[in-house]
């Protein structure tokens, strides 16, 4: 029932996310001269405690952090404000060594969470020069969770779910080229999953991506 209930609610968000992205499509059109484009790549760490402690009761590590990468289109809608559309990948992992015991060694054993969001965020330049800027960002949006075990006879996976995701991020910028921006951000997120169903089972479980993240990553700024 609660499972339903919350899938319910995520579905309301995601249809309310979809609206909200065809509201902007008519800025982003008329804006597409400020339009920019960014990549970014770096780390994260994760809460993750319920989840880890389902898994290290078996003997696996437990997935504390993990890499992470997208990208984002940066719409400019007034002096100082943009609207952010974003991508982002997070891949938790946790590597269990082998442990040779009396019967038989037991191989590497991987753990993995996975996230992809799609938020959509609000910016606020604070600091704004030729030669780079300082910005804050905040939004929310859907996102898809699942997780999985490699490297065991009994290797179970869930099925992906759909629930809200939400960020705040502080953002620098440094040009290099009148095109090119180097950029470094930290980012602050909210991604929990509850009833994350393991597949061909009823066991649920809850992942938590929740923590922080840091990466490095470039900005494309087309010529004006």
């Amino acid at each position: 029932m609660h499972a339903r209930r919350e899938d319910a609610m995520n579905s309301r968000a995601l249809q309310g996310a979809i609206v909200a992205m065809l509201f902007l499509c008519p800025s982003i059109v008329g804006a597409a001269e400020a339009v920019s484009f960014a990549m970014w790549v770096g780390g994260g760490r994760y809460q993750n405690e319920a989840f880890n402690r389902e898994f290290e009761a078996q003997g696996l590590e437990g997935v504390h952090g993990g890499t992470e990468f997208g990208g984002s289109i940066r719409v400019p809608f007034a002096q100082r404000w943009s609207i952010d559309l974003e991508v982002a990948r997070l891949q938790g992992n946790a590597k269990t060594p082998p442990r040779f015991e009396v019967a038989a060694p037991v191989s590497v054993s991987f753990l993995r969470t996975r996230v992809t969001a799609l938020p959509v965020q609000l910016g606020y330049s604070v600091l704004a020069s030729r030669s780079g800027h300082v910005s804050v960002l905040a939004g929310a949006g859907p996102m898809v969770a699942h997780w999985e075990v490699e490297g065991t006879s009994y290797a179970p996976r869930s099925e992906s779910v759909t629930r809200i995701y939400a960020q705040a991020a502080l953002e620098g910028g440094l040009r290099m080229t009148p095109g090119i921006e180097l950029t470094l951000r930290a980012v602050g997120r909210l991604a929990q999953a509850n009833h994350v169903t393991q597949e061909g089972s009823s066991n649920e479980l809850v992942t938590d991506m929740s923590g922080v993240g840091v990466a490095l990553g470039m900005r494309l700024i087309p010529a004006r």
